[in-house]
C-alpha cells in the first residue's frame, strides 16, 4: 500500500515522506519489523517505541510514526502526532480497509459479567440463526468454532493489529457480528480507538486489581465509559440501571436502554428466584413480563441475561425468539464451569478473581452443603495490594483448604505477591493455605485432597488460555488442565 493511501486518514502535526513509497506492513514492535514496514513508536508505561527506532530501520522500516521529532535520523519519512496510540489503530484500520465496518459491532465492558455477556450475546445471535463471532477472554469464535490462538500480547481486547487481523478473518469466515470485550486497559490504550460500534453494553463497576494501572477509581470509571462515545448515532447503549456511577455512561447523543431491577429500568429484572438447578425470573418491558428459565448458577446471571435480552431488542429480535434462542444456553465455558459432578466429589472452574466475582460465588457454594471446600488461587501480577487483603480474607473464610499458585504473574516479584495475600488472612485461615508455585502441581495437589462430597473450586483464570511470565506468554488453560488431569485418574464427567 502506497503511503499516501496508509497515511490519509491521520491528521500529523508535521510529516516528511514519499507518497509513492509502499509500505509493505505495520508495527509497534520493533522486533516484529521487517523490510518496509511503518514502525509507530508507541509510549507505553514500561517500554518506550522510540527507543527502538534504529532497530527497527536496521530491519527495513520504510517509514516512522512518531511523537518526538528529536530522536529521528536524517532522511526518513515520518509522521508526527499527538497520540502514537491513535494512529497506530487508524493505521490498522487502513491496512485492512476498514473491514470493521461490515460487521454488526457490539461491545461489551465493566468490572465482572463482560466475558460472560459477551458470549450469551455470541451464542444468542447464533441460536437467532446470524453467524457471529466473539473476541474475549471466553476465547476467539467463529461461529461455533473456538480458534486455536494464543496471543503474546494483550487477550481481552487486543491491540490493534491482532485486532483487525481477526476481523479480516471474520470477515473471510462469513461472520455477520462480532460480540467484544472492551477492557478497561484496551479503551485507555486507544486499541479501539476510532471504531464505531452499534451497541455498547455496561456490566457493573467495583473495585479491583485494574484500578491500579489507571491510578484512581474515578480514572478507571472514566476509562469504561469512554466506549460509549463510540456509539454510532443510530447505535443504542444498554446500561445497568443498578450501577450507582450510571450518569458518567449516559450521552446525550445515545439511544439507551437501561435493564436491572431499579424502577428507572426500561427492561426490569423481577420475581427471581434461584434454585439448585438454576435461575427463573420475570422480564418486564413496556406492559409486557417474559418469563425466563436458565439452567445457570448464580443470582447475578439474570443481569447477565437481562443484558442480552435487551441487545436482542435493540437489533429488533421478536421476544419470544429471543427467550427460545436464550433458553438453549445451558453452560458457559469457564463460568461455573462443572467438570466432575458429585461422583466421588465436585470440581468447578471459574473466571472469578475480584472481590464482587467471588461475593457472587458465596451462595453457590454455601446453598450445597459440601464436605469440605478446596480452593485453587494466584493473584493477578501488578495486583492491587487493597484488593488482595481483601480477597484473602474473602476466600480464608470460604475454604477449608486453600492453594495458592501463579496467576499471569507477568514481571511481579512472586514471593511479594504470596506475602501479600497472606496479610490479610487471619494465622488460623492462613494455616489453610500452601504455597505451590506450579499452578498444575496446585490442581494436582487440590485432586489429592478432594474426598466424598467435597467441592474442588479452581479460580481466576476460567478457560484463559495464555499465562502471561517474564515477558513471554506460555499456553495454561485450567479447564482443559483439569480436564486431562480428571481423564489420568479415570473420573471423567
Amino acid at each position: 500500500m502506497k503511503l499516501s493511501q496508509l497515511f490519509k486518514d491521520l491528521s500529523p502535526n508535521q510529516k516528511s515522506y514519499h507518497p509513492e513509497d509502499i509500505a509493505s506492513g505495520i508495527s509497534s514492535d520493533s522486533r516484529d519489523v521487517l523490510p518496509g514496514y511503518v514502525f509507530v513508536c508507541i509510549k507505553g508505561k514500561k517500554v518506550d517505541g522510540h527507543h527502538y527506532i534504529s532497530q527497527a530501520i536496521s530491519k527495513g522500516a520504510i517509514a516512522l510514526v512518531v511523537e518526538d521529532l528529536s530522536v529521528l535520523p536524517s532522511d526518513v519519512n515520518y509522521l508526527l502526532v499527538d497520540s502514537a496510540k491513535e494512529a497506530y489503530s487508524l493505521l490498522c484500520q487502513r491496512w485492512t480497509n476498514e473491514v470493521w465496518k461490515k460487521f454488526n459491532l457490539i461491545a461489551v465492558t465493566g468490572t465482572t459479567g463482560k466475558t460472560t455477556i459477551a458470549f450469551l450475546a455470541h451464542q444468542t445471535l447464533m441460536n437467532l440463526g446470524l453467524k457471529s463471532a466473539l473476541i474475549g477472554t471466553a476465547g476467539y469464535y467463529s461461529g461455533a468454532t473456538r480458534l486455536a490462538l494464543t496471543m503474546k500480547g494483550p487477550v481481552t481486547t487486543p491491540e490493534p493489529k491482532a485486532l483487525h487481523e481477526l476481523f479480516q478473518y471474520f470477515d473471510s469466515e462469513n461472520c455477520k457480528a462480532i460480540c467484544l470485550e472492551a477492557s478497561s486497559f484496551g479503551l485507555s490504550e486507544k486499541r479501539l480507538h476510532g471504531i464505531q460500534f452499534d451497541t455498547a453494553m455496561l456490566s457493573n463497576l467495583a473495585f479491583n486489581h485494574h484500578i491500579g494501572f489507571h491510578g484512581e477509581w474515578m480514572d478507571y470509571v472514566r476509562a469504561k465509559s469512554t466506549l460509549f462515545d463510540m456509539v454510532k448515532k443510530e447505535g443504542t447503549a444498554i446500561l445497568n440501571a443498578d450501577e450507582k456511577n450510571l450518569d458518567l455512561f449516559l450521552k446525550k447523543d445515545n439511544n439507551t436502554l437501561l435493564y436491572g431491577a431499579s424502577e428507572s429500568a426500561k427492561l426490569r429484572i423481577c420475581d427471581l428466584t434461584e434454585t439448585i438447578n438454576g435461575i427463573s425470573f420475570s422480564l418486564q418491558y413496556k406492559n409486557t413480563k417474559y418469563r425466563m428459565d436458565s439452567p445457570l448458577q448464580g443470582a447475578f446471571q439474570a443481569w447477565n441475561l437481562a443484558a442480552v435480552f435487551a441487545l436482542g431488542l435493540a437489533m429488533n429480535y421478536n421476544p419470544g425468539d429471543l427467550l427460545t434462542a436464550m433458553q438453549k444456553i445451558t453452560a458457559i465455558p469457564g463460568r461455573w464451569d462443572v467438570l466432575l459432578k458429585e461422583a466421588p466429589f465436585t470440581v468447578v472452574v471459574d473466571k472469578a478473581n475480584t472481590p464482587i466475582a467471588i461475593e457472587a460465588l458465596k451462595s453457590l457454594i454455601q446453598n450445597r452443603h459440601y464436605a469440605h471446600r478446596i480452593g485453587v488461587f494466584g493473584n493477578v501480577g501488578g495486583g492491587d495490594y487493597a484488593e488482595r487483603v481483601i480477597l484473602a480474607r474473602m476466600l480464608g473464610e470460604m475454604f477449608d483448604i486453600l492453594f495458592l499458585t501463579l496467576d499471569d504473574p507477568e514481571d511481579e516479584d512472586i514471593w511479594n505477591n504470596f506475602n501479600e495475600f497472606l496479610s490479610g488472612m487471619t494465622s488460623e485461615n492462613r494455616a489453610k493455605v500452601q504455597i505451590v508455585l506450579s499452578r498444575k502441581e496446585a490442581l494436582e495437589k487440590a485432586l489429592d485432597r478432594a474426598e466424598k462430597n467435597d467441592l474442588v473450586l479452581i479460580l481466576g483464570r476460567g478457560n484463559q488460555r495464555e499465562f502471561l511470565i517474564r515477558g513471554r506468554s506460555e499456553v495454561f488453560d485450567d479447564v482443559e488442565e483439569m480436564k486431562a488431569l480428571l481423564k489420568h485418574r479415570g473420573l471423567e464427567e
